[in-house]
């Protein structure tokens, strides 16, 4: 089947890309084009110097100056060959560059909710392995082709010249190498994309094996994961066999023709010359013009695998290239934004996620600017899907949540999440220094700042206490330092940026009942105008709210203050109940 409408297809989206970078390209395949010019007038020049040698030959130099014309030529050769690899291997680095920073910014703008159906190890797969297949193409391959394009037409005129018979008789087999090339490379595109496909699924195994690994080795399962990697691996081993045995088959194939030729030549040719039709030099320079030609020849099997690589490389980048962001900002900033002032509105709210499964239904709750409310409920209540709506992470229907009475579309996402600060049920910290990983809520804040929101998240002795103070490094995940630390540290990051609205989903689950009501009283002071939603499944937590929300089957089932709900008697005062038993019992 003929592939090459598809690989266009792929490839058409790197064409901006390569229009960018036309001089550097064009100046490239210039300088190709003068290597060759110079590479057809060598064979002339050692035609000459070979047919000198007759007796009673008329040579226009001497055997040294023939010598020394072919060493300039290539010298030259080599300088312009060299400027012109440069050339095309800068400008196939800078697209390179160019897509890779396109394809990670691109990846940031899509939702949360596209990260829950595409793996992160596939993305990785894509950004580094795809692109440095789309990369070689554009670069050694692009190189060879075009190196062909300008010499076969060339290398076929000079053997017309020479002897258009033996041109004719000697160049059939060549034919047939196109023809022959198109039916065993058909399925090279496909098998490749296979191949990444699997590297993938690899790279996703690895990355969950290194995260998980207290968790392998706590079950003692590393065997299994060996197993499961070893059969993944067999598997891509496999698909690469089956590539390799079909790239091999090519290029024995493709010097079988051209030698057939070079037989032909032998033959015919060394007749012409014994009958005095053609000169032992016009000989030699035939061979010498058919072997340029047969480097194209053999190379053919190579760059259109090349192609076929890169083309399905650029097809799976295109695959997330093209896939829209669902959340996106839906007014044109044209000035200065309104200022946000806190208050917080989920009028009629339904919400389902992609699969289906419908999490709140028809709930409305109105959140006064500077108020604190503590939203509880059994697990899967939709707790943490209500706090994922006001940044928009996931996206209701129009007019369902508002921010100061307006639609939250209204904003920018921009503007929106610089006035919410969110703490996550898991806290996520970067391989960087305490102080790096606090100033990712605000890069311009200073050392006082990063002090202040410390101590509020009652994490300044701690930190005082590392050797390294702020610039201790947290390692991967931040798993050089506890649970609670991990917890705190992404309280204060939140804090620093002195948002309008504080979530904290869980934000207490890994620290001390002591630890969670010092940050809370600090919290009142420094909170003292902003909007903040406590969501916990601790009564120690929600008691002090202004407001309490009790969530069960996608409404509000209650609502109150700590005292009114425990007088009512329902789920908030059941819990309550239990937890105090559990505490009295922990105490003894």
């Amino acid at each position: 089947m003929w592939e090459g409408p598809r690989v266009i297809g792929s490839l058409r989206s790197l064409f901006p890309y390569i229009k960018l970078h036309r001089h550097i390209i064009l100046g490239s395949l210039v300088l190709l084009a003068v290597t060759e010019g110079f590479a057809f007038y060598t064979t002339v020049v050692l035609r000459n110097a070979i047919d000198s040698l007759r007796p009673g030959a008329a040579a226009a130099l001497s055997v040294g100056g023939y010598a020394l014309l072919l060493f300039a030529l290539v010298i030259v050769q080599g300088g312009t060959r060299f400027g012109s690899r440069y050339m095309m291997g800068r400008s196939s680095r800078h697209i390179e560059y160019a897509v890779r920073n396109d394809f990670f910014a691109h990846v940031l703008t899509l939702e949360p909710a596209y990260y829950v159906r595409q793996n992160t190890g596939d993305l990785i797969s894509r950004a580094i392995n795809d692109l440095n297949a789309v990369r070689q193409m554009l670069g050694r391959t692009l190189m060879f082709a075009s190196s062909s394009t300008i010499r076969v037409p060339v290398a076929v005129g000079f053997l017309a010249a020479i002897n258009w018979k033996l041109m004719l008789i000697t160049l059939v087999p060549f034919v047939a190498l196109p023809f022959t090339m198109q039916r065993m490379s058909s399925g090279i595109h496909s098998m490749f994309e296979s191949i990444q496909e699997q590297f993938a699924t690899m790279s996703n195994r690895v990355r969950e094996g290194f995260t998980g690994v207290r968790v392998m080795k706590a079950y003692t399962r590393e065997a299994d994961e060996e197993s499961a990697f070893l059969a993944m691996n067999e598997e891509f081993i496999d698909r690469n066999r089956k590539l390799i045995r079909l790239e091999a088959t090519i290029f024995p194939v493709i010097m079988f023709l051209p030698g057939v030729s070079f037989v032909l030549l032998l033959w015919i040719g060394g007749y012409y010359v014994a009958s005095g039709e053609m000169t032992f030099g016009q000989f030699t320079q035939f061979q010498m013009v058919m072997m340029m030609l047969v480097m194209p020849m053999a190379m053919f099997g190579f760059m259109w695998s090349g192609v076929q690589r890169g083309a399905a490389s650029m097809g799976r980048l295109n695959d997330i290239l093209t896939q829209e962001p669902e959340i996106r900002d839906e007014v044109e900033v044209t000035g200065e934004e309104p200022a946000i002032q806190g208050r917080i509105t989920f009028a009629n709210l339904s919400f389902a996620y992609d699969d289906g499964t419908a999490i709140l239904d028809d709930l409305t709750l109105d959140i006064p600017a500077g108020a604190t409310v503590a939203i509880i409920g059994p697990t899967g209540c939709g707790k943490s899907t209500l706090a994922n709506l006001v940044p928009r992470l996931y996206q209701a229907e129009p007019g369902m949540v508002m921010v100061d009475g307006r639609d939250v579309r209204e904003y920018s996402l921009k503007h929106l999440r610089a006035n919410v600060g969110y703490v996550q049920q898991e806290s996520f910290l970067f391989s960087d220094s305490i102080s790096d990983n606090l100033r990712f809520g605000d890069p311009d804040a200073d050392d006082h700042a990063l002090r202040e929101v410390s101590r509020v998240a009652h994490l300044l002795p701690e930190i005082e206490d590392f050797p390294g103070g702020f610039s201790t490094e947290l390692g991967e995940r931040g798993m050089m330092i506890s649970g609670g630390q991990r917890q705190r540290t992404s309280i204060a990051r939140s804090l620093l940026r002195r948002p309008r609205i504080v979530i904290m989903d869980d934000a207490f689950a890994s620290v001390d009942t002591y630890t969670e009501e010092t940050i809370l009283t600090n919290l009142r002071g420094y909170l003292d105008d902003i909007t903040v939603i406590l969501i916990s499944h601790r009564i120690s937590t929600v008691k002090g709210a202004d407001t309490i929300v009790v969530l069960d089957d996608g409404g509000i089932a209650e609502q109150g203050t700590h005292e009114e709900l425990l007088a009512s008697g329902g789920f908030y005062a059941d819990l309550y109940e239990k937890q105090r038993l559990q505490e009295e019992l922990e105490a003894l």
